[in-house]
């Protein structure tokens, strides 16, 4: 006859915890991977379209430090306070940088697409006053 009053299970449980544990560790490094290489892609076609202009890539991680976004700030020109047509000219081509910058990405987010309007009404503004001035209109009116 057998004795099992020596036999414990609590051994495994603690492999099986174990081996719970390491799963779930795996699945999040992979997720953890997975987003940051996703984030890293969109916010380098960023950088890329950017270029002097873009500053570095920041990956945001949520409490759990998993990856969740990320950004490359980019100043969104204004207009000169005394305009020139060269000042016009280096905010134009500013704007239309921030413009393609912020549409690089294969799949632009609502920032993005935020971005890119605000760049659009400066762009548009500066041509405005350029043409004013070049017709030696009074752009201030």
């Amino acid at each position: 006859m057998l004795n099992f009053t020596n036999i414990s299970i609590k051994p495994a449980i603690k492999n099986k915890n174990k081996l719970t544990t390491n799963k779930l560790e795996n699945a999040k490094q992979k997720l953890i991977k997975k987003n940051y290489d996703e984030i890293y892609e969109h916010e380098a076609a960023h950088k890329a379209a950017a270029g002097s202009l873009g500053g570095s890539i920041h990956i945001v991680n949520n409490s759990a430090g998993i990856p969740v976004s990320g950004f490359v700030p980019i100043t969104i020109p204004a207009i000169p306070e005394k305009p020139t047509q060269n000042g016009l000219k280096k905010t134009i081509d500013h704007a239309k940088t921030v413009i393609k910058a912020a549409m690089a990405p294969k799949d632009p987010s609502a920032a993005d697409y935020q971005v890119k309007a605000k760049a659009e009404r400066t762009l548009s503004k500066a041509k405005s006053v350029k043409k004013k001035i070049s017709q030696n209109i009074d752009f201030m009116a």
